[in-house]
């Protein structure tokens, strides 16, 4: 069986109505659970993107660094498949539904231990943190206050023969 397919497999078991209700619960908000849903599988939809990114690339041997995982979807089932993977995603303030969702996700599945670094990208340290052999991100470089810090470290951060693959979008022309 594929990735992508075992991707999808895991995808259609998370519980995207409980995650939703829980998120507006604890928001205290009068949002609409469809739309919640709906927002939800945006980011789902994104994982699947990001694994035709990045699957030529995996290797179950080598240490991985999802940048901006968000949700931590993808680093998730990932690490669900045995990849040594590690996730970044800052928690920032004014995020508020997305935090709730990546902590209800994480919950849902803490028996993967997946390591989750909340600093960004130009916090992480080779000290702290490691090298890895594998670092991406998607539609995240767009949203980095000081990229070229970023990238010097991100770079910093690789051991030998590493790759780094990273998807933007682009806004001048409407397609991705």
């Amino acid at each position: 069986m594929s990735l992508e397919v075992r991707l999808n497999d895991f995808l259609a078991q998370l519980p995207a109505e409980d995650i939703a209700e829980d998120i507006i619960k604890r928001l205290d908000s009068d949002a609409n659970i469809d739309t919640m849903v709906q927002w939800l599988s945006v980011y789902i939809n994104e994982a699947r993107a990001t694994l035709r990114l990045v699957e030529p690339y995996l290797q179950k041997e080598s240490r991985i660094l999802e940048v901006g995982s968000g949700l931590c979807i993808l680093s998730l089932f990932l690490k669900s498949e045995g990849y040594q993977i590690t996730a970044e995603e800052p928690a920032l303030a004014g995020f508020d539904h997305f935090n709730l969702a990546k902590e209800a996700l994480l919950l849902h599945h803490q028996a993967l231990e997946l390591t989750v670094i909340d600093r960004t990208a130009s916090q992480l340290s080779p000290q702290q943190d490691g090298c890895f052999e594998l670092i991406f991100s998607n539609n995240v470089l767009e949203h980095v206050a000081d990229i070229e810090d970023s990238f010097q470290v991100l770079c910093g951060m690789m051991a030998e023969n590493a790759k780094m693959v990273h998807l933007c979008p682009n806004y001048v022309f409407p397609y991705e």
